[in-house]
This record gives structure tokens, sequence and C-alpha cells, in this order.
């Protein structure tokens, strides 16, 4: 038995997961009968319906300092949410080959606070390789990976995000008279038929969203609803609320960054297939800071996706201020619109 551990029997049997009384290790195995995996070849064995009850019993039998779960090749029913909220835990799978798949489809009419994600990370974590598949339901709530921005400190490395309402969201509420920012990173992830790719609503925080590729956003030409979407807000009382997030060297087909946050970096993506905007930076004043301020737009490519599109390339809208737009260059027809104030758009390159 693999790591001399814990064994999950068959829920078809009328049992549920046990722990074994010797030693305690930071690497459990799942498998799945469905994909011929038996109880000799891993910790936890799931058996298709309601897999999720392995993998969370498997990460709570970790030790308090955290550890590794690696889920084995198979298509593996999700029917309630992967809850990681101990700290310095990996979950890792084999790609392609290890499917997650949501069976549940919920909807809070919008009152919630938390969503129904797929797999929760309220701690220092980390998924990687591993498909997420949302299944088609495209409820609000029906998010692939909801990272808690006022907890968690997550890394989410060469998945696969599809058939999400949204891929990843980040967002969360508290209670607590301080916040401690989140870091995220985002890195080498392929997102495709999502609703929404990757949505983030905050006030402080600090991440890097790089290396990624995003084929056809669902939703098109609606901006707000776009492959990654950044809102801030939230409960902060200063001027000019800082974010700290750089989006780099990411590919888009036929999907566009909307954001009113302060202090990103947009450098060096790839957007074809442009029938939006590539990258919308809107401003606002409220009584709790500045939005769409000091934003940094250079080294894309935007190609649109004809030269008759209306909308296509760079747009700065309403109360956007002192941003730079810079050393990009616009194809077939996509031009950058500048109706905020105060922004310096130079040396960026308009071909046919």
């Amino acid at each position: 038995m693999g790591f001399g551990a814990v064994l999950g029997q068959s829920r078809n049997a009328g049992s549920t997961p046990t722990t074994s009384t010797g030693k305690r290790t930071t690497r459990f195995s799942i498998g799945t009968s469905t994909n011929g995996w038996t109880a000799n070849d891993c910790d936890y064995l799931c058996d298709g319906t309601d897999d999720q009850v392995e993998i969370n019993a498997a990460i709570q039998a970790l030790p308090s300092g955290g550890g590794e779960i690696v889920i084995l090749d198979g298509t593996y029913n999700i029917g309630a949410t992967i809850d990681i909220s101990i700290d310095n835990v990996a979950l890792s799978g084999n790609g392609s080959n290890t499917v997650l798949v949501r069976q549940w489809d919920a909807y809070s009419g919008g009152g919630a606070t938390f969503r129904f994600p797929l797999i929760y990370c309220d701690s220092k974590c980390e998924i990687i390789n591993l498909t997420i598949n949302g299944n088609n339901y495209f409820n609000f709530d029906n998010y692939g990976i909801y990272i808690n921005l006022y907890k968690a400190k997550c890394k989410i490395e060469d998945c696969f995000l599809v058939n999400n309402y949204c891929g990843i969201y980040i967002g969360g509420t508290t209670s607590q008279s301080s916040i401690t920012p989140c870091y995220f990173y985002i890195m080498n992830n392929y997102f495709a038929n999502n609703r929404e790719d990757i949505e983030a609503t905050f006030d402080t925080i600090n991440g890097k969203i790089l290396n990624n590729f995003f084929d056809h956003n669902l939703l098109g030409t609606n901006i707000k609803s776009s492959s990654i979407i950044l809102n801030a807000g939230g409960s902060s009382s200063g001027l000019y609320n800082p974010h700290y997030i750089i989006i780099s060297n990411n590919e888009f087909i036929d999907g566009g960054i909307y954001s009113n946050c302060n202090y990103i970096i947009f450098s060096n993506n790839i957007f074809t297939e442009i029938d939006g905007n590539a990258i919308q930076i809107n401003g606002q004043y409220s009584n709790i800071g500045y939005y769409g301020y000091n934003n940094i737009i250079i080294g894309n490519i935007i190609i649109a996706k004809d030269a008759q599109t209306i909308l296509g390339g760079i747009s700065l809208n309403n109360s956007s201020q002192y941003n730079l737009v810079t050393n990009n260059q616009l194809i077939n027809g996509a031009t950058i619109r500048n109706n905020g104030t105060n922004n310096t758009i130079n040396n960026n390159i308009t071909t046919p």
C-alpha cells in the first residue's frame, strides 16, 4: 500500500475513508476504480461517485505542516467542494489525464458571500497539473477554483480550466480589522470554453498572471465578462488603492482584459482575432479611492479580427488617469482610444 498511510474504501460498500494508526505521511496518492486503480495502488481509492470525499479526507489527514496529494490518472466526479484549508498543500495530477469533473449545479441568487467552487483555496497552497472541468454548468456561482484573497497565498500552474462559469475567481469577505494581502501566481495554464477565465475583486493584492493561453472566451465582445476581469473595491479607505499585478507573456484568442485597478503592468501579451477591446481601463473616483490610475501597458501585440471592427485595441475610459501606453503594436485596424486625462501615449505602432 503506497506510502503506508490511508485507504478510503468504496462508498458503494457503505463505508467511509479511515486512517491507519501508523506514522503520518506528507504524501498521499489517490486513484479511482473507474480507471482500473485498486486499493493496492494508492492510499485512497475513489469509485466515481462523490470523489471529493476521498480527496478531502486525504487533505485533512496530512500533518499540520502540509504535504502533497497526488491524484492519479482518471476521471473523478466531484459532487461538492474540495477544501484546501491547511497550509503548504500541493494538489497535483497528470495534466489532461487527471480530470476533476463538476457534478452539481449551484446558484445562490447572487446573495452568497461564499460561492460554490470545485476547489476552494483558503491557505498557502499549490494546484498543479490538473484538469478542472466545470461540465458546462454556467450558473454564476460555479467556479473552477476560488482563492480567498484575505487568507490564501496560492500558485496555480500547468492546469487546464475548461467549461466553467469562471475558471479562477479571486475574492472574499472578511470581518477582520486588518487585511493580509493575498499573493497569487497563475502560470502556464490553458483556459477554454469558460464564461470568464479569471476574475478578481479586491482591495490590496499582489500577483502574477504569466504565460497562460486563453482560447475563445464565451462572452466575446462583452469586455466586462472577458478573459481577465480585475475589479477594484472592498473596504480600503486610502486613495490610489495599490494592486501590483503583472499580466505578462499571455496569449489571447478572441479575449481581452477589463480592469479598473491601479499599478497593473500589462506587458508582452499577444491578442488575436479581437472583436472587442483587448485591454480596457475604466477609471472612477469614489469615497474609498481612485481607480484606473498609474497602469503601464507596454509591448503588447493586438491584432483585430478584421479592419471593420468598431472596437479593437486599447481603451482608456472615463476617469482613468496617469496611465502609460507605450511600444505596443496594433494591427489590422486595432486602435488606441484615450477618453481619460493625464495619460501618456507614445511610441506605439499602428499597421494595416
